[in-house]
């Protein structure tokens, strides 16, 4: 079975309000007072094509991630640490990439490996519960798919 995740987390109250850029997508509480924004195609699409090579100059390692999107990133994560995630997994083979922005600045690089994800989660700073990771404490295996947690929430 397929799972897709294309995603941007952060406390919850950095996405209050809502950034505007979010148009064709939504706020999303999860657990530990983390939120995310799930990239919809729509919302990749304000940005400018969705498709490689054309939207990634500095950070290549990324499908789904606009490049032009990128600065206000950067000046959401002025509020508190965000982090941008993306991953797709069939058949069990699949890989993830993440990086992490605090204070405007990256703070993780570009990361294409097994934990991407966790690595990055790791920036947000909540509790994590016992005898989970990051990645479990969210719960962020709960749908396969950006477009099923935008239907559970109605988008």
């Amino acid at each position: 079975m397929a799972y897709t995740i294309r995603a941007v987390l952060a406390k919850s109250e950095i996405f209050t309000p809502p950034p505007t850029w979010i148009a064709n997508s939504r706020v999303i509480p999860l657990a530990a007072g983390i939120s995310m924004i799930p990239f919809s195609s729509k919302l990749c699409e304000q940005f400018g094509p969705e498709g490689r090579p054309l939207l990634y100059k500095s950070y290549d390692i990324f499908w789904h991630l606009p490049e032009d999107l990128v600065p206000a990133l950067q000046t959401l994560s002025e509020n508190g640490a965000i982090a941008y995630v993306e991953s797709e997994y069939h058949g069990g083979t699949g890989e993830q990439q993440a990086m992490a922005w605090k204070d405007g600045k990256v703070v993780m690089p570009p990361e294409e490996t097994r934990w991407a994800i966790n690595s990055a989660l790791r920036h947000l700073d909540f509790e994590v519960l016992p005898g989970k990771d990051r990645f479990d404490t969210l719960d962020l295996g709960r749908h396969r798919s950006v477009d099923d947690w935008l239907e559970e929430e109605g988008q």
